[in-house]
């Protein structure tokens, strides 16, 4: 009969052993059937030092920690200058889809011709309405191409599509009006900022509509009470480009200082 073989000595090393059970410094364990010597090199922290730890000091909670917060005061009110527009004024009467058409496309060209170098403008334009003229006879696509050119040379407004201008800028900011401070954000479609001056303008239609032009000059406004904040050292002007019969039409600071002291428009959802 074959002798039984001991037990291995001391405990199992892989279910991990105190401190204090090395005693100086080393333990005769084993790892299956295999004995191992642990040692430790080093001084043994005290086997009584957590019996003589001090306890943390208890901390005590600021008592707003368990208020809720105070509600704003002063509510800031978000608007879209656009949306002080309203729908039933803009909603296009039946028999104007080639006009709306046109302006369309006046304004894409208006947008994107300056950032073309002036002597290929011309062919630019007469390309892009071929494809997009759509039903436009090929009379209208010229007169559209040449009205556009028209206003791009014009030394009076050269500045609002020259090198220094920019277009679909956002708008985006405070103002107090009145007694109440709104958030406004939005998009011009065209910055210029030049030595003394910003100049941004809004391409529109339905310029014999007198609501709706209303509507424009305050969007206008609100864009220009931002921009005067940005730019405190320059006078900030604002126009209207009429995309149906192309038109840049600048309005007075009168005008426009009017135009923030009406009915406010919508609040943005």
């Amino acid at each position: 009969m074959a002798q039984e073989q001991a037990p291995p000595a001391g405990p199992d090393l892989t279910q991990g052993v105190a401190l204090g059970d090395l005693v100086g410094g080393k333990l005769v364990g084993h790892v299956g059937s295999d004995e191992v010597l642990r040692y430790r090199k080093g001084k043994m922290p005290s086997a009584g030092l957590a019996k003589h730890e001090t306890p943390a000091a208890k901390i005590s909670l600021p008592a707003w920690l368990a208020r809720n917060a105070a509600m704003d005061k002063q509510a800031v009110r978000s608007i879209t200058p656009s949306s002080a527009i309203e729908e039933s004024a803009v909603r296009p009467l039946a028999g104007i889809k080639a006009a709306l058409l046109r302006g369309s496309l006046t304004h894409r060209l208006m947008q994107s011709l300056p950032d073309i170098p002036a002597e290929r403008r011309a062919k630019t334009a007469q390309e892009y309405l071929a494809r997009r003229g759509g039903e436009l006879t090929a009379e209208v696509c010229k007169a559209i191409s040449d009205e556009v050119m028209q206003v791009l040379d014009d030394q009076h407004f050269r500045e609002l599509f020259g090198p220094n201008s920019r277009a679909e800028v956002p708008i985006i900011g405070r103002v107090v009006i009145g007694d109440e401070l709104m958030r406004v954000s939005g998009q011009v479609d065209r910055l210029a900022d030049t030595d003394d001056a910003v100049l941004i303008a809004d391409f529109k239609t339905g310029r014999n509509q007198p609501a709706r032009f209303a509507a424009y000059v305050r969007q206008l406004a609100l864009y220009r009470a931002v921009l005067r904040r940005l730019y405190p050292d320059k006078t900030v002007r604002a126009a209207i480009v009429w995309t149906e019969a192309p038109d840049l039409m600048e309005l007075s600071t009168e005008v426009l200082d009017e135009a923030l002291s009406a009915s406010p428009p919508r609040e943005t959802p």
